[in-house]
């Protein structure tokens, strides 16, 4: 494993004893850390330790499986209840809210239909490799642009777990979590530039994925 502080707590790696790079860290429910080491660039998530081996499984599950998902790297467990995810930084990503920044796009029918498709196929993937997502949202996961589609990779699989089958009330379950928080990731960004809440609809688009 590379040489860094593992025993140290998260929130305190500073810069003189890593390379910490002031990168734009998404909305996460833990801390999360990017840092250079030897010219590679990695992110350093702190998490109780409980979920430590559950995330870094279905990270190499999906890795093995070829799945759109953040390279896993390594995890530590430091011994007092937390632990860490190491994973490469998923070059030429971009985080939701900057993609929505886009003058027009946090309300645009056509877009905010893009963003569900690009999401609808991330999730219809998981379940054809026996992964249930658990915590589908805009915020657990990055984007790639390719020319006018987008592409959703898996960041966070905290929630997830395999089970060689799922079944139909899983998928349909795991379908309902991720319209429901991508239409308030919308919901909430058109409104913070200045947008109305109403005008973001995902009906039409719920409907195509609920046909896949």
């Amino acid at each position: 494993m590379m040489a860094l502080p593992w025993a140290t707590p998260l929130p305190e790696w500073s810069g003189s004893e890593v390379e910490v790079v002031p990168l734009e860290v998404g909305p996460s429910r833990h801390l999360v850390r990017f840092v250079r080491v030897d010219g590679r660039l990695i992110a350093v998530k702190e998490l109780p330790a409980a979920l430590v081996d559950r995330e870094y499984a279905i990270l190499r599950r999906l890795e093995s499986a070829g799945m759109p998902a953040v390279t896993p790297i390594g995890a530590v467990d430091r011994g007092d209840g937390n632990g860490l995810i190491v994973t490469e930084y998923l070059r030429g990503s971009i985080q939701y809210r900057r993609l929505l920044s886009t003058p027009g796009a946090a309300t645009s029918g056509r877009f905010s239909a893009r963003l569900l498709d690009a999401l609808a196929v991330l999730l219809v993937d998981l379940h054809r490799n026996g992964v249930w997502w658990g915590d589908g949202s805009l915020a657990n996961a990055l984007l790639k642009r390719d020319g006018s589609r987008l592409q959703a990779y898996l960041v966070d699989a905290e929630t997830a777990e395999y089970q060689e089958r799922l079944s139909d009330g899983q998928r349909r379950h795991d379908l309902d979590i991720l319209v429901e928080n991508v239409a308030f990731g919308l919901a909430d960004a058109a409104a913070a530039l200045g947008g109305d809440r109403k005008s973001t609809r995902l009906n039409s688009s719920h409907e195509w994925i609920s046909r896949m």
